[in-house]
C-alpha cells in the first residue's frame, strides 16, 4: 500500500509498506531504465531512484525542470489506473501540495473553508472539472452526484460527460453566462465561498478567453496562408488584419489602432462588410461568446485606459 507521497518542486517521493508495489511501479512507470520514466509520462527527462527507509520501500522522481501540478495527477492517475493502492487521504494531500507549491498555469483551484475542493480548466472550449478534496474523488459519491445532477439542470451548459474521474461541459450560450451557471452550483454545492465568487468567474472568463483567441487565432492564421491562387487569397489584406485583431488579444497588446479594427469588425463595417463568412467567422463567434468582456474592453478604449 502507497503510505505516503510528499511533494517539492523537483522531487516526488513515494512510499510503499510493499516491495511488489516497487515491481508494478518499475513495470508500469518505466521502460528499458527501471531509473528512467517513460516519456509517455513526463515531457521532460525524469530520473528515478529506489532507497529503504526502515520497512518502507522509497521511490523517488527527480526532474530538473521541476514538475508541475498536471504532472502531479497523471503520477496519481497511473498508480490508480494500475492498481497499485493509495487511499484518498494520501491523495487529498498530493494534490493540495501539488497546488500550493507548484505551477499550475491556467488551473482554478476552488477552495471551501480553506482547503481545495476541486480545480477547473478549459481547453479547446471544453470545461473540464476535476476533485481534488477526499469525499469528492468518487464521482459517485452523494456529494458529486449532486453537483453533476445540478450542472446538468442549467440550460446554458450542454450536459455533464464523465470520464477518468473528469466532469466534462460545454457551453451553448455565451461563455460568461455558462462561467456563471457553473460558478453559482459550485457555490449551492459548497464547493467555494461566496466572497470569492466573483474572483473565480473573473479568472474562468480570462481563461476561456485566451483558450478562445488562441484557438481563432490559429484558424484565422490557417486561412492567411491558403495560396495565391486560392479563391480566398483576395481578402488576404481584410484576413491579416483579422489575424492582427486576434494576435492582440492573445497578447493582450490593445491599442487604439487594435479597438477600431475590432469595433469595425464587430459591425462588419468597411473592409468587412463584403468578406465571405468563412473569414469572418472567427468574429461572429468571439462576439457570441464573449459580447459581455469585448463590450467592456471597447468601454476601456472609449475611457482612454487602452
Amino acid at each position: 500500500m502507497i503510505k505516503n507521497i510528499s511533494i517539492s518542486s523537483n522531487l516526488i517521493i513515494i512510499k510503499t509498506d510493499d516491495e511488489k508495489e516497487v515491481e508494478n511501479f518499475i513495470r508500469f512507470f518505466t521502460t528499458l531504465d527501471k531509473n528512467k520514466a517513460a516519456k509517455t509520462l513526463f515531457a521532460d527527462e525524469t530520473s528515478i531512484e529506489y532507497k529503504k527507509e526502515g520497512i518502507l520501500d522509497v521511490i523517488q522522481l527527480t526532474k530538473n525542470k521541476g514538475f508541475n501540478y498536471i504532472e502531479i495527477e497523471t503520477v496519481i492517475d497511473h498508480l490508480c489506473k494500475h492498481d497499485m493502492v493509495i487511499n484518498s487521504e494520501i491523495i487529498e494531500y498530493a494534490f493540495t501540495e501539488a497546488a500550493d507549491k507548484l505551477e499550475h498555469q491556467n488551473i482554478i483551484f476552488c477552495f471551501y473553508q480553506k482547503h481545495p475542493q476541486l480545480n477547473i480548466r478549459i481547453n479547446k472550449g471544453m470545461i473540464s472539472i476535476r476533485p481534488m478534496a477526499r469525499e469528492h474523488l468518487n464521482l459517485n459519491s452523494t456529494a458529486c452526484k449532486k453537483l453533476i445532477e445540478l450542472l446538468q439542470k442549467e440550460n446554458s451548459l450542454h450536459g455533464c460527460t464523465i470520464k477518468d474521474n473528469i466532469i466534462y461541459i460545454l457551453s451553448y450560450t455565451e461563455v460568461q453566462n455558462a462561467v456563471n451557471s457553473i460558478v453559482q452550483v459550485l457555490l449551492k454545492c459548497h464547493l467555494i465561498e461566496k466572497k470569492n465568487k466573483e474572483e473565480i468567474v473573473e479568472q474562468l472568463i480570462q481563461i476561456a478567453f485566451k483558450d478562445f483567441t488562441m484557438s481563432e487565432l490559429k484558424v484565422i492564421r490557417g486561412i492567411a496562408s491558403y495560396p495565391n491562387d486560392h479563391s480566398l487569397n483576395k481578402y488576404k489584406d481584410t484576413t491579416k488584419r483579422i489575424e492582427s485583431i486576434f494576435l492582440d488579444l492573445v497578447d493582450n497588446s490593445f491599442n487604439t489602432d487594435s479597438m477600431n479594427k475590432l469595433k469595425s469588425a464587430l459591425k462588419q463595417e468597411g473592409e468587412f462588410s463584403a468578406v465571405p463568412k468563412i473569414i469572418m467567422k472567427s468574429i461572429y463567434k468571439l462576439d457570441k461568446n464573449f459580447h459581455g468582456k469585448l463590450n467592456a474592453l471597447l468601454k476601456l478604449s472609449i475611457n482612454g485606459k487602452i
